[in-house]
């Protein structure tokens, strides 16, 4: 994908005992990259307040698009959201649930949502973060130089198209 106005805006949220927004929704290379390199985590680990805090970023139509398109003309912004962890959320900031809870919200809201982890990161919460198929939306690697390399082409994994999964199969009357 691209980065620009009317394309692709990429926003960075770090968490730990709370969530920040390191960059509102941009197209600045430089503006993402240096939120990232500056950010520096330290407390207990809240995925959850994280995914609340991306999920909550508004996604604004550019000025030129909203004064020129009817909205009804408009095509859905797709939402992506990739969580980074090194870890599993604190038991007393609500366990592994509240993470999953957290995703499976933003999941319902339309959001795609990868789940990528290493160090403590549990393949399970993961899974279960993740959207469906979990063998394309969650990763687990052994260091954050292994995600990277995985991750390296994300843009493709972003923009490839995937079979829908199957409908939920009923139980035929009796």
């Amino acid at each position: 994908f691209t980065l620009g106005q009317s394309l692709t805006r990429i926003g960075i949220v770090g968490f730990s005992t709370v969530a920040r927004v390191l960059s509102p929704l941009s197209v600045s290379r430089d503006e993402l990259h240096r939120s990232i390199e500056t950010y520096r985590a330290s407390g207990w680990t809240s995925i959850s307040r994280g995914i609340d805090a991306a999920a909550a970023l508004p996604v604004r139509l550019p000025r030129h698009w909203a004064a020129s398109l009817p909205l009804a003309t408009l095509p859905p912004a797709r939402v992506v959201m990739m969580v980074l962890t090194d870890g599993e959320q604190n038991a007393h900031l609500g366990g592994a649930a509240y993470a999953v809870k957290a995703a499976t919200d933003a999941k319902a809201a339309g959001t795609t949502l990868f789940a990528v982890g290493f160090g403590g990161a549990k393949r399970e919460t993961l899974n279960a973060m993740a959207s469906a198929p979990a063998e394309h939306y969650a990763y687990r690697g052994a260091s954050p130089a292994e995600v990277t390399r995985h991750f390296r082409d994300f843009c493709s994994a972003v923009a490839s198209p995937r079979v829908p999964p199957p409908p939920p199969s009923h139980p035929l009357p009796p």
